[in-house]
């Protein structure tokens, strides 16, 4: 065991705290105080820091063993959908039906003889969904050579319960990574397309502004703009459409059938800003029901989590291969038959070594990870009139919208 005599140190602290040394006259070294820790690696020999203080010849004894073991809740959107156990394919049918056509009950005359023979069936088309995406890891469990290292069962089982639930974390983390990609790729999906709903040009558009994404995340008029356009479009994907999917189906998506990822950055804002000052937060919120997100692809290396690097996308579409690199998305609603994982099947199988006396586990997840383009998906964005490329109206109608919206807000908020 090391002792620091720290009586010295600490009188100069204790000047310091009452006001009888500038803190600038002292420089403290925090090592005879603070202990981070040894790390102890093969054919180190230096260990005398860890003899008794009595003989100096025995080793300290192991007091108390504290094992990192936290279980790890996974982050990642909810998208999880049914599984089976036998066949592979997922077959999604869609039906169309015919026109309507004028009633003849009241145009009838003497001899007409109204067509009741004719076929006409419903027209039906089929999708047919097949890719399933696999990994696996494995760990080796020793039956005898750990035993030498604790004094006792429970001991040692702490251990082992620790290493298969690091197993079991680095599992979920890259199950919710792969969930991070299903939805990621279906932003960039409508994104590829020209469909994302750029708050940000609309806003400018009509207020005649000039924000940039960084500014409008602390500007309460935009916000308020934007929590007042998302909730309108929400509305609008209850009422049979074809404007929001890609394959001119008419899809009606009541709340009830509905998601709703919303970055946190995007939602602290509107918290902070515009609710802050606000009496009734429920008429400027997005709500309750979503999930939030704290950046779409990664969090980056810098630890100031520019918004640039948390709301932005580097992929290849999975439809088309077109990549799609950009910032400022800030959410997305989407039909849950839109993006969703299915047919995921986890499993666990061993198998005893007896030569080396060890055991092998071997941890497997399949999954189906799925985006059906035909479906209502609503993709916004906060990003400048250079690097956009909006929206599913034109750009006259985009104004026309923009501004009726503004002047709801200006009338709702006063």
């Amino acid at each position: 065991m090391k002792i620091n005599q720290v009586s010295t140190i600490l009188n100069s602290i204790n000047s310091e705290m009452m006001g009888e040394t500038a803190i600038t006259a002292v420089n403290e070294d925090l090592s005879n105080i603070v202990d981070v820790g040894t790390e102890l690696t093969a054919g180190q020999e230096d260990i005398t820091k860890f003899f008794e203080a009595y003989g100096k010849k025995l080793i300290d004894k192991v007091g108390r063993v504290v094992v990192v073991d936290r279980t790890y809740k996974s982050t990642a959107p909810d998208i999880q959908r049914d599984a089976w156990e036998y066949g592979s394919i997922m077959e999604k049918i869609r039906v169309s039906v015919n026109e309507l056509e004028n009633d003849t009950t009241w145009s009838l005359n003497r001899g007409d003889t109204p067509e009741q023979f004719e076929y006409q069936p419903a027209t039906l088309s089929a999708k047919y969904f097949d890719d399933y995406d696999v990994f696996m890891t494995q760990i080796s469990l020793p039956e005898k050579t750990l035993k030498s290292a604790f004094t006792s069962v429970s001991a040692m089982n702490k251990v082992i319960s620790a290493i298969e639930n690091r197993v079991q974390m680095k599992l979920a983390i890259s199950r919710d990574n792969l969930i991070r990609r299903t939805v990621n790729n279906l932003i960039a999906e409508k994104i590829s397309r020209n469909k994302d709903i750029n708050l940000l040009a609309m806003y400018n558009a009509s207020a005649g502004t000039s924000l940039t994404p960084n500014a409008a995340m602390f500007n309460a008029s935009f916000l308020k703009f934007a929590v007042f356009t998302i909730m309108k479009y929400k509305k609008m994907l209850a009422n049979p459409s074809v404007l929001f999917g890609e394959e001119d189906y008419v899809n009606f998506t009541p709340d009830s059938k509905m998601k709703m990822i919303m970055l946190d950055h995007f939602n602290e804002s509107a918290k902070v800003f515009m609710e802050s000052d606000t009496y009734h937060n429920d008429l400027v919120s997005l709500g309750d029901n979503f999930q939030t997100v704290p950046y779409w692809q990664g969090s980056g290396t810098d630890t100031s989590f520019p918004f640039n690097t948390i709301s932005g996308i580097n992929v290849k579409t999975a439809s088309t291969g077109t990549t799609v690199a950009t910032s400022g998305v800030v959410g997305l609603i989407f039909d849950v038959d839109a993006c969703a994982v299915c047919m995921e099947d986890v499993q666990t199988t061993g198998i005893y070594v007896p030569n080396g006396r060890f055991y092998n586990y071997f941890h497997y997840i399949n999954a189906r990870y799925m985006n059906d383009l035909a479906e209502n998906v609503l993709v916004f964005t906060v990003r400048t009139p250079s690097t956009q490329n909006n929206t599913n109206l034109s750009n006259g109608d985009t104004r026309a919208l923009a501004s009726a919206i503004d002047d709801e807000v200006k009338t709702s908020t006063k």
